[in-house]
């Protein structure tokens, strides 16, 4: 993805989200002659699929999605809220929290925000908020 892409403060155009959308498929070809990687080829190629079947790039929903996807979906989302990104302030933790299960059963399989919850719950995040800066 070029870095003007990456870094861009204001919203994509169609034509850069499309370039945006090829990242999965562009990861799992790189890792394609890694055998030892091969097991994680699903989940880089599906972790932007959502549960409802809106997401890309193969519009899987449900089952579907790999599980690996599913939960590497909630850590990547999860992640791109308490950072941010160049197009969006970071949230705190618990709008984080609070973001992830209202999109659970739409873009996040229940199950696996079930999941994030009980760890979350036990997460230190004072230490955390410390590298969080």
């Amino acid at each position: 993805i070029p870095m003007e892409i990456l870094t861009k403060t204001s919203e994509l155009t169609a034509a850069e989200f499309s370039i945006i959308k090829r990242h999965p498929a562009r990861g799992a070809q790189i890792l394609r002659p890694l055998q030892l990687l091969k097991p994680a080829i699903p989940i880089i190629m599906h972790h932007h699929e959502k549960y409802d079947g809106t997401g890309y790039p193969s519009r899987y929903k449900k089952g579907q999605i790999p599980l690996g996807a599913r939960i590497m979906a909630v850590a990547d989302a999860f992640e791109a809220m308490v950072y941010g990104r160049p197009y969006r302030e970071r949230m705190k933790i618990t709008s984080a929290v609070k973001e992830i299960k209202k999109k659970s059963g739409t873009q996040f399989d229940p199950k696996v925000v079930d999941a994030f919850l009980k760890v979350i719950k036990k997460f230190d995040t004072k230490k955390y908020l410390k590298t969080n800066t």
